[in-house]
Order: C-alpha cells, then sequence, then structure tokens
C-alpha cells in the first residue's frame, strides 16, 4: 500500500490536504479540547464562536466527502490518516 499517494499527482494532493487540514481544522481542534480539558481559560460566548467556525471547516470536508470514501484517490492516504488523527480529541 503506498500510504503517500501512487503517483507525483496524488502526492501533491495529500501534501494540499494536509496543509488544509494544518490550517483550518488543526488549530481549532487543539483548541477546544484545552478549553474543554480546562487548560486554558474559557469564556462561554467565544468558546461558542469558535464551536460554530469549527463546525464550518467540518462541512467543507463533509461536502467534498458527501460522493467520496477518501480524501485522494481509491484508497486510505497519509491525508485521511492525519484527519481522523486531528478529529480524535474533540471527539
Amino acid at each position: 500500500m503506498n500510504f503517500y499517494g501512487p503517483n507525483p499527482g496524488s502526492k501533491a494532493q495529500v501534501d494540499q490536504w494536509i496543509d488544509i487540514i494544518n490550517q483550518q481544522v488543526h488549530p481549532l481542534s487543539v483548541n477546544l479540547t484545552n478549553q474543554v480539558l480546562g487548560y486554558v481559560p474559557s469564556e462561554i460566548k467565544a468558546f461558542s464562536q469558535q464551536c460554530a467556525v469549527f463546525r464550518a471547516n467540518l462541512g467543507m470536508f463533509e461536502k467534498f466527502l458527501k460522493l467520496r470514501n477518501f480524501l485522494v484517490g481509491y484508497q486510505m492516504t497519509l491525508a485521511d490518516a492525519y484527519f481522523v488523527t486531528v478529529l480524535i480529541s474533540p471527539f
């Protein structure tokens, strides 16, 4: 199994998805988790707004994955595994 994609185009797509996850999902995931666990102070209004942004960002992934099983190609790649890993702590 080639976890990084079978060809250069797929490898580039995997990198793009990892970048998108790092920019739009991971920071909010960490921030929300830290607030819930009490590692950082939390204010209910700001927390609710961050949850709304998090849901909106995940909506893009939901829309993309509606007709697909994987982010890149027809088998699991590093992008899929990373996405699931980032979502474990907030859920």
